[in-house]
C-alpha cells in the first residue's frame, strides 16, 4: 500500500493530457516497439494506458492514456514490422501510420537488421490491408565513410526504391548527425563531414531515381544553412515524420504545433513518445538512441511485456 501511494503522488502530477485533448503517440523514436516489444505495446492498449520515464530525470514518469478516445494518430517506427502484423487488426479503433527504415547499409553498420528482401513482403502485406498512403519509408541516415561513396548511395537506394514501387508514394531522407552518442560507436569506420553541395548533390540523384518508382522525396530536419530555395533546386520537399497533415487526414483533427523537443528545422507535429532509450537490440553503429549494444540485449532478455513501462527501474 504505501508503495502504490508512492507511486501515485509520483506520477499523477506529471499527466499532461490536456483535458480531452487527444495526443499522437510516437511508438518509437526511442527504440524499436513494432520489431522487440510489440507483445507490451499491445498489453498496454488492452490496460489503456503506459507509463513513461522522463529520461533526462528519471525519478519523473507520466502516465499516458492509450484509450481510442485519447489518440489520434499512433506512428511507429520500425525496421522491422513483422511482429506487429500478426495482431494488427487490434489497431481497428485507432488511426496510424507506419515510418519503416529501410537502409540495406549491411552488417557492419546494421549487424542485427533484416535485409530489405526480408522486410518487403512484410510491407506488402501491410500495405494490401490499410493502403499504401499509410506506409512511409524511411532511408535515414545518410553517411558516407571510407566505404560508402556516393555512387554506394546511388545504387543502393535503388535498389530498395525498385523493391518498395507500389507499396509506398512517400520516402523520407535525412543525413547522419555527429552525435557523441553515436560517434563513439562510429569513429572506427571514418564518417565523413559532407558539404551542404554534397548534401543536395546527392539528394538531386535521389529525387531522380525516387520520382521513377513513383515516390516523393522528402527532406526531414535540414541543416540550418539549407534554404527553402536549395530544396526546389534539388527537387525535394520539407516535412516532418510525425505528419500533422498525415494525422489529420486519418483522425480528422488538425492544427498541430510543432514538437518543440526536436530540431528548430525539424517539422514534425507534437507528441508523446512511449519508447525509452538504450533497449532498441538492431545494434545498429549509428544509433542516437542505444549506445550500448549489450545493455539493450540484457534489457531484452530480462524485460517482463506485463510492465507498465518500457523501463526496469
Amino acid at each position: 500500500m504505501i508503495i502504490r501511494t508512492h507511486l501515485e503522488t509520483l506520477i499523477l502530477p506529471m499527466q499532461q493530457l490536456n483535458g480531452t485533448a487527444k495526443i499522437i503517440i510516437s511508438a518509437s523514436r526511442r527504440t524499436d516497439i513494432s520489431a522487440f516489444y510489440s507483445e507490451w505495446f499491445f498489453h498496454r492498449l488492452k490496460e489503456g494506458s503506459a507509463i513513461v520515464t522522463n529520461p533526462f530525470n528519471p525519478t519523473k514518469k507520466r502516465v499516458i492514456s492509450l484509450h481510442p478516445h485519447a489518440v489520434a494518430c499512433i506512428v511507429f517506427w520500425t525496421r522491422n514490422p513483422a511482429p506487429l502484423l500478426e495482431k494488427i487488426s487490434l489497431l481497428d479503433s485507432y488511426p496510424y501510420y507506419f515510418l519503416i527504415t529501410i537502409n540495406s547499409y549491411g552488417k557492419s553498420l546494421e549487424p542485427h537488421v533484416p535485409a530489405a528482401e526480408e522486410i518487403t513482403p512484410t510491407i506488402a502485406r501491410i500495405a494490401s490491408l490499410i493502403g499504401s498512403e499509410r506506409i512511409i519509408w524511411r532511408y535515414d541516415p545518410i553517411l558516407l565513410t571510407d566505404e560508402i561513396d556516393k555512387n554506394y548511395h546511388y545504387r543502393n537506394f535503388e535498389k530498395i526504391a525498385t523493391m518498395m514501387c507500389g507499396l509506398t508514394h512517400r520516402c523520407i531522407i535525412s543525413f547522419f548527425q555527429n552525435y557523441k552518442k553515436s560517434m563513439q560507436n562510429l569513429l572506427p569506420l571514418n564518417p565523413h563531414t559532407l558539404s551542404k553541395e554534397t548534401k543536395l548533390e546527392i539528394i538531386s540523384h535521389l529525387v531522380q531515381i525516387a520520382s521513377k518508382r513513383g515516390i516523393a522525396l522528402q527532406w526531414c530536419a535540414p541543416d540550418e544553412d539549407i534554404t527553402a530555395s536549395d530544396c526546389n533546386r534539388a527537387g525535394i520537399h520539407l516535412g516532418g515524420c510525425i505528419d500533422g497533415v498525415l494525422v489529420e487526414k486519418l483522425s480528422g483533427i488538425g492544427n498541430w504545433k510543432k514538437d518543440s523537443g526536436q530540431r528548430r528545422t525539424c517539422l514534425c507535429a507534437q507528441s508523446i513518445d512511449i519508447g525509452a532509450y538504450n533497449t532498441c537490440v538492431h545494434g545498429c553503429r549509428y544509433c542516437y538512441a542505444t549506445t550500448n549494444h549489450s545493455t539493450a540485449q540484457r534489457f531484452f532478455q530480462n524485460f517482463n511485456y506485463m510492465s507498465s513501462m518500457l523501463d526496469m527501474r
